[in-house]
């Protein structure tokens, strides 16, 4: 019962109800670890507009125009402008440690979590430390699991809405 209560208050901070949402909430036990693990992730290191950043850049890698929108719509509601938003979505920031980080979200996707020791010695010289470094391969995992429950519910990406662009987030 909590996890409904937590579900439709994300819901209405959300306005909007994603379809992952409703089939995630047929099995209590993912609803709940789901939602766990978020509020977790929440009160991590990582601030809001780097996880903003991270979501951004994972649904881009993964061609989830659902995803793409809820994330953007959360950046601004935390003060992310479009041009911050769409670089995000390529795996860019302006800050220089941030840039290293979504480079490694970058790899983390391409490479589907097998990524080299290289990578992680470079976000790593960049200035993260290990717990950073798990935070945000948490929270890339977070957004693929959305990203399979949305294609789970029928939202699947629409390759006409992507042609053209890269699918890879680089």
């Amino acid at each position: 019962m909590e996890e409904k209560l937590i579900s439709e208050g994300l819901q209405h901070r959300l306005a909007m109800t994603p379809a992952m949402m409703k089939i995630i909430e047929t099995s209590p036990a993912v609803m709940g670890g789901y939602l766990s693990f978020s509020m977790a992730l929440a009160s991590g290191e990582l601030d809001a507009r780097f996880r903003a950043q991270v979501a951004l850049a994972v649904a881009r890698a993964n061609r989830s125009e659902t995803l793409i929108a809820l994330h953007s719509g959360i950046a601004k509601k935390i003060g992310m402008s479009d041009d911050e938003i769409r670089a995000s979505q390529r795996c860019h920031s302006d800050d220089a440690k941030k840039a290293a980080a979504l480079k490694f979200v970058s790899e983390l996707m391409v490479c589907r979590g097998e990524v080299s020791r290289e990578a992680v010695l470079r976000v790593r010289n960049a200035g993260y430390g290990d717990a950073k470094i798990v935070e945000i391969a948490a929270n890339a995992a977070m957004v693929t699991l959305a990203h399979c429950l949305e294609c789970i519910a029928g939202n699947r990406p629409d390759p006409a809405a992507t042609a053209g662009t890269s699918s890879s987030p680089t």
